[in-house]
C-alpha cells in the first residue's frame, strides 16, 4: 500500500517554545492575540492539524471575574515578525485570520457553530496550497484562500485567553499526494491494507472458490469478497485521517439483491460518507448519504439501480464541500456538504445475506475540472505468460509481427491515429542499417513516415522520409549500449527519439493518415520481441482486470485457467445452455476493427475441439444481435464460416 503518513507530533503532546507573542488590536478578536505554546515542527506548503479543545468555549462562561471573554486561537504559518494566519474560537463562533506584523484582517465574518456545545471540542486546520480550511467537529466551517506564507515556513501555536480553556492531543500532519492501489494480487499470508468494520470480508477467487491458482501464473485470480453481517451491514476501510480531496474508484460486482458502494471520508462507524447504489434497474436508486454521529442524511438521489452478476467501475470523489459518485463514467449524482471534510476511504455492502466482489481499487488526489477516472487498463502480460510454450504464441510482441522478404517486418494490426513504434537496440555493428515505418497506406517502406538509419563510423546517420522524400536528417553518436528508439506520429508532428531525447522533428500539415507500422533491419539484430507498437485508438484487453468495460447479456463470464488440467494461464470465458452474449459498455464511431484469440474451452477437461459457435457483433445496438454485422466462426457445429448484415447472409 502507498501513501503517506507522518507522526510530527505524538497525540496529547504540546511542546512549550520561548516564541510566544502578544499582539494587541482594536480589531476582531475580543482578547489579545497571546499563544502560549508553539510545536516544534516547521510549517510546508501542505499540512493539517488538529487538537481538541476543552471545554467547547460556549461553555466556559461569557466573561470571568477579570471581565475576560472565552476564547481560543490556533496560528499557522506564524512567523518571527508577528504575521501569519489564525482561527479563532469563541462563544460568538468561529473565524479565520491573517496577521501582518501584529495588524488583523479578517478572512472569513464569524461563522456559526456547526456542532451543539460539549465538553471537549475536535478541531482541525488545514493548508492545501492557497485554501485553508476550519474544521470543527464533523463539520466544515470556514473556508479562505490567501498564497501568502504558504512556502514561508513558519509555526503552529496555539493560545487561550483563560486558563479554564485548554488545547489538549495536538497533531502536526504533513501531507504528500495520495497513492494507492490494490489489485488483490496476493499470495496467502501476505498483509492487506484492508481494516475489517463490520460484515466478513475474504480475499477469493473470481468465481467465490476460497483455493486459487498463484498470482504469478494466471491474469486475475483473485477478488475481495464482502458479506453482510447479521445486521445486514459489511464494511472495510484503509487510508488515513487526515486524506482530503481525493477519488476513490473501484470494480464492483455485486452477487445478490441488495446494496453496493464506496465510503469517503470516513472517520468512525458513525461518521463517513456513502456512495450507495440499490438493486433493480427500474427500483433501484442511487444515492450520496451522510452518516453522522450514525444517522442518515440523503444528500442526493437519480433513480436507476444495478444488476446483479455484472461488473461495474464506480468512483466516488470529494474536495472541499463538493462530492460526486459515478457509475461506468457516467455522473450517478452530486451534492454539495460540510460534513467530516477528511478522511479515510472504504467499500461498502449492505442488505439480508448481501454480498459483493471488489477488485481494482485505486485512490489518487482529485484535480480540478478531472474527467472521470478511465476504466483499468486491461493490458497487462504476466511473465509466465511469455514463458510458456503455447500461451507465448499469444503472449510475446513477437506474435503480432510478420516476418517479409528482406529481414523486414510488418505489424498483423491497424493503427488508427496517433501511432508510435519503439525497437530495443543493441549497439549497432560497423555497416549496420534499419528503417521504421508508421502511419503506412500499405505494407511498404515509402507508404508512410519511414526513418532511416545507418552506421558510420562512429556516428549514426538519421533520416526522416514522407511518401519516399527525404524531409529531415541529422546525425548524432553510434550508441556503445542497448537503447530505445522510438518514431512517433502525434497529430501533425512526426518525432524520432533516441532514448528520450528527440533528434528529429517534423511538422506535417497535410499528414499522412495510413494505419500500417513495420520495420527492418540489415547487420542490426532487432527481433520482433524487441519491437512494439502502440496506438491511442487501440483497446486491448487481456482481462488482467476485472472486465468492468463490458456487460453480460446472457450466460456466464468469468476468468478461468486456460489450461483445466493444470490451472496455467487465463482466458474470458463464456457459457450458458444457449448463447452467452458479452456486449462491450464503450461505443465505437468509424471505421473499426476486432482481433481476438478465440477458442472453445476445455470442458470436459482433456478434451479439444474444433473451433465452434465462436461470434463476434460489430455496429450493433448493445441489445439485439443482429442488430449490426454478426461474424460466425465454426456454425454448423464447426463446418461453416458466415457474415450477416443484421439477419441477411
Amino acid at each position: 500500500m502507498k501513501g503517506i503518513r507522518t507522526a510530527l507530533v505524538p497525540p496529547g503532546t504540546l511542546l512549550l517554545c520561548a516564541w510566544a507573542c502578544s499582539v494587541i488590536s482594536a480589531a476582531t478578536p475580543s482578547t489579545p492575540l497571546e499563544f502560549q505554546t508553539f510545536l516544534a515542527d516547521t510549517c510546508t506548503p501542505d499540512f493539517t492539524v488538529r487538537a481538541t479543545l476543552k471545554p467547547d468555549p460556549r461553555l466556559a462562561g461569557d466573561k470571568d471575574e477579570k471581565g475576560t471573554v472565552a476564547e481560543a486561537r490556533l496560528a499557522f504559518q506564524w512567523q518571527p515578525d508577528s504575521s501569519g494566519f489564525c482561527a479563532a474560537f469563541s462563544r460568538k463562533g468561529i473565524c479565520l485570520l491573517k496577521v501582518t506584523q501584529g495588524r488583523i484582517r479578517t478572512l472569513t465574518s464569524w461563522q456559526d457553530w456547526p456542532v451543539e456545545p460539549g465538553p471537549e471540542l475536535p478541531v482541525a486546520v488545514q493548508r492545501r496550497g492557497p485554501v485553508m480550511r476550519v474544521i470543527v467537529g464533523h463539520r466544515l466551517v470556514a473556508v479562505a484562500s490567501d498564497p501568502q506564507y504558504q512556502n514561508a515556513g513558519g509555526k503552529v501555536g496555539f493560545g487561550v485567553s483563560r486558563p479554564d480553556l485548554s488545547w489538549q492531543s495536538a497533531r502536526y500532519q504533513r501531507i504528500g499526494p495520495i497513492a494507492f492501489a490494490d489489485d488483490f494480487m496476493r499470495a496467502e499470508g501476505q498483509q492487506s491494507p484492508w481494516e475489517t468494520v463490520t460484515g466478513k470480508w475474504d480475499l477469493v477467487g473470481v468465481r467465490g472458490e476460497p483455493g486459487v491458482p498463484s498470482p504469478a501464473i494466471t491474469a486475475n485470480p483473485f477478488v475481495y469478497r464482502g458479506v453482510a453481517d447479521d445486521k445486514g451491514q459489511a464494511l472495510c476501510t484503509t487510508g488515513y485521517w487526515f486524506w482530503d480531496g481525493y477519488r476513490m474508484t473501484a470494480a464492483v460486482k455485486p452477487e445478490a439483491k441488495g446494496d453496493i458502494g464506496l465510503c469517503a471520508y470516513y472517520q468512525s462507524p458513525t461518521d463517513y460518507l456513502r456512495f450507495r447504489w440499490s438493486e433493480g434497474l427500474a427500483k433501484g436508486k442511487r444515492q450520496l448519504v451522510a452518516m453522522l454521529n450514525g444517522q442518515e442524511k440523503v444528500l442526493a438521489e437519480a433513480p436507476g439501480g444495478h444488476e446483479p452478476g455484472q461488473w461495474y467501475w464506480l468512483e466516488v470523489r470529494v474536495a472541499g464541500d463538493a462530492v460526486e459518485a459515478y457509475v461506468d463514467r457516467e455522473l450517478a449524482c452530486r451534492a454539495k456538504t460540510n460534513a467530516l471534510g477528511q478522511g479515510a476511504c472504504g467499500l461498502w455492502v449492505a442488505g439480508k445475506g448481501m454480498q459483493a466482489q471488489f477488485d481494482d481499487v485505486t485512490v489518487a488526489p482529485l484535480a480540478a475540472s478531472e474527467p472521470p477516472t478511465p476504466f483499468p487498463q486491461s493490458n497487462v502480460i504476466r511473465e509466465h505468460f511469455v514463458k510458456d510454450q503455447f500461451l507465448k504464441l499469444w503472449a510475446e510482441e513477437s506474435a503480432a509481427w510478420v516476418r517479409a522478404p528482406g529481414e523486414s517486418f510488418w505489424h498483423k494490426g491497424d493503427f488508427f491515429g496517433d501511432t508510435s513504434l519503439a525497437l530495443t537496440l543493441p549497439p549497432p555493428a560497423a555497416d549496420a542499417t534499419l528503417w521504421a515505418v508508421i502511419a503506412a497506406d500499405e505494407c511498404a517502406r515509402d507508404a508512410g513516415y519511414r526513418l532511416d538509419l545507418a552506421a558510420a563510423g562512429d556516428q549514426l546517420r538519421w533520416s526522416l522520409f514522407r511518401k519516399g522524400s527525404v524531409v529531415k536528417s541529422a546525425e548524432t553518436k553510434k550508441p556503445k549500449a542497448e537503447t530505445k528508439l522510438t518514431l512517433e506520429k502525434n497529430d501533425i508532428r512526426v518525432t524520432a527519439r533516441l532514448g528520450e531525447e528527440p533528434v528529429l522533428t517534423y511538422q506535417d500539415f497535410t499528414a499522412v493518415r495510413g494505419r500500417k507500422v513495420g520495420y527492418g533491419v540489415s547487420q542490426w539484430p532487432v527481433a520482433p520481441s524487441k519491437a512494439s507498437a502502440r496506438c491511442a485508438n487501440v483497446m486491448d484487453y487481456t482481462f488482467s482486470s476485472a472486465p468492468v468495460q463490458w456487460r453480460v447479456q446472457r450466460g456466464l463470464w468469468e476468468t478461468e485457467p486456460h489450461w483445466a488440467c493444470v490451472g496455467r494461464g487465463a482466458h474470458f470465458f463464456g457459457m450458458d445452455i444457449g448463447p452467452a452474449v458479452l456486449w462491450s459498455k464503450e461505443q465505437f464511431r468509424g471505421d473499426l476493427v476486432v482481433e481476438a484469440y478465440v477458442t472453445n474451452a476445455e470442458i470436459p477437461a482433456h478434451v479439444l475441439e474444433t473451433p465452434r459457435h465462436l461470434n463476434f457483433a460489430l455496429c450493433g445496438d448493445g441489445a439485439n444481435l443482429s442488430s449490426g454485422y454478426s461474424f460466425i466462426l465454426g456454425g454448423s457445429d464447426g463446418k461453416e464460416i458466415r457474415m450477416f448484415r443484421q439477419n441477411e447472409q
